[in-house]
């Protein structure tokens, strides 16, 4: 199988494109910035469905593994809709138009969750909304003759070169902080960055149509800290914020952002107990312990 991999030089992308090669399928890689191993830079923001097309002409498939630059003045908003949204859109109906039969979206986990439990209101963070816009947008673009499978990644362990995953940065940096170790008292499904891609070729290969989502451990913030303590060589002490607490301690922060005319964050500061007091656990693909990875992740992150 010929296979793009839009984002094939991030931390999933390049898991994916070492996952198919493994299996013997013949990969491109596609990224925004030219660098070793890139066959083609391309900026998904600013490419015109007619030019990927032509790219695509003889592939028989498409990953979406793209993300959001930090940087930018636009809104919150708008940020990840160019980043998350209209790329994999126009990437999926470039790849309809050249022929390709099969695609995969590398999403998140919170859509599972808004579609399993909308009492949760997850949608009211700017994050939230772009996966599940993307989700459905990408998927209605497929149509008919094209297979488009989502990947519904959690938290997840693991590297590659010169990247690891972005939301360890503020937790490693805090870990190795004098500041008291506080977390809420839900808990989050993790999976590994191998477990993802894995899921992902196969997915191709199998031409699925699914919504799938991968875990491999289901963890407590509680023990997921400690593993993550223990990992960097300075165990810690760790306390639960009982959910009424943080309640009204992210109404308070939110309202005071509001005054005070903070940026708008993915996830909306005011209403982070809907992200963080539930138990986002999923139903295990792979049971396994993730300590190596947990520990790569802990000791790769600056």
């Amino acid at each position: 199988m010929m296979i793009m991999v839009a984002g094939g030089s991030g931390l999933l992308g390049h898991h994916v494109v070492q996952q198919a090669r493994s299996r013997g399928h013949k990969v491109a890689v596609m990224a925004r910035t030219r660098r070793p191993g890139v066959d083609h830079a391309v900026d998904l923001t600013t490419a015109t469905q007619a030019s990927l097309a032509e790219l695509l002409a003889g592939y028989d498939a498409v990953v979406f593994a793209g993300g959001v630059l930090d940087e930018g003045s636009e809104s919150v908003e708008d940020r990840l809709r160019s980043g998350y949204v209209d790329p994999a859109v126009t990437l999926v109906r470039a790849a309809r138009s050249a022929g390709c039969t099969r695609a995969v979206l590398l999403g998140s986990y919170y859509v599972h969750f808004q579609r399993t439990h909308p009492e949760w209101r997850l949608a009211r963070h700017p994050y939230v909304r772009a996966r599940l816009s993307q989700a459905n947008e990408a998927r209605e673009v497929a149509g008919a003759e094209m297979s488009l499978a989502t990947i519904q990644i959690p938290y997840v362990f693991g590297v590659a070169p010169g990247r690891v995953p972005e939301w360890s940065n503020f937790w490693v940096k805090w870990l190795r902080s004098p500041i008291p170790m506080v977390v809420p008292s839900g808990g989050t499904a993790v999976t590994s960055v191998k477990a993802v891609a894995d899921a992902a070729v196969t997915a191709l290969e199998e031409r699925s149509d699914a919504d799938i989502p991968v875990a491999e451990e289901n963890l407590s913030w509680k023990d997921m800290v400690l593993r993550m303590a223990a990992a960097s060589g300075k165990p810690r002490a760790v306390r639960e914020v009982p959910a009424p607490v943080l309640r009204k301690m992210a109404r308070f922060t939110g309202a005071v952002a509001k005054l005070t005319r903070a940026s708008e964050q993915l996830m909306d500061i005011g209403h982070l107990d809907d992200v963080y007091t539930h138990e986002m656990y999923l139903d295990l693909t792979a049971p396994r312990s993730l300590d190596a990875e947990i520990a790569e992740t802990v000791q790769a992150t600056r």
